[in-house]
C-alpha cells in the first residue's frame, strides 16, 4: 500500500513539474519581452509535441511564429537521431496560465497558441511513411526564414 501511494505521488509530481515548466515560460513571455513561450516536449521515444503561446500583440505573427515552432522542433528530432519526421500541424491551441496561491487559482489567463506533433524515423530502421520527409532538408529549407532560434 506504501509502494502504491509513493507512485501516485511521484506521478502527481511529475504532471505538475511539466505544467509548472510551461507556466514558467509563459510568465517569461513578459519578462523576456518576446511575448512568445515555446516548448518541445518528447511525448515517446519517436513523437514529440512542440507546443507555443503567444500574446495577442504577437497573433499577426502567427505564421512567423509557426514557423520558429516547427524549426524548434525539428532540431530536437534531429538531435535524437531522426533522420525523417511526418509533420502534423499546425494545430490551434489555447494555453492558460495560473496563479495559484496556497493551492487555491487566485487568477488565470487564456493565450492563443500552436502545436505540432512530430514523428520521427531513423533511416536504417525499417519502413518508414510515405509522406516522411527528411529532417536536414526541412530544417535547411527553414533555417532562413527562422527568426528566433
Amino acid at each position: 500500500m506504501r509502494w502504491l501511494t509513493f507512485l501516485v505521488l511521484a506521478l502527481g509530481l511529475g504532471a505538475c513539474s511539466q505544467a509548472t515548466s510551461l507556466d514558467n515560460q509563459l510568465s517569461g513571455m513578459f519578462s523576456n519581452g518576446t511575448g512568445v513561450a515555446y516548448d518541445v516536449r518528447s511525448v515517446s521515444s519517436s513523437t514529440y509535441d512542440a507546443t507555443c503561446a503567444y500574446t495577442a500583440a504577437r497573433s499577426n505573427e502567427k505564421v512567423q511564429i509557426a514557423r520558429n515552432l516547427l524549426y524548434r522542433g525539428l532540431t530536437h528530432v534531429k538531435k535524437d537521431g531522426y533522420d525523417f519526421v511526418v509533420v502534423q500541424g499546425p494545430y490551434s491551441a489555447t494555453l492558460t496560465h495560473r496563479q495559484m496561491q496556497y493551492g487555491r487559482e487566485m487568477w488565470r489567463q487564456d493565450y492563443p497558441g500552436l502545436k505540432y506533433s512530430l514523428i520521427g524515423y531513423k533511416s536504417g530502421s525499417g519502413e518508414k511513411p510515405a509522406k516522411a520527409v527528411s529532417t536536414d532538408s526541412l530544417l535547411a529549407q527553414l533555417a532562413p526564414q527562422v527568426t528566433d532560434k
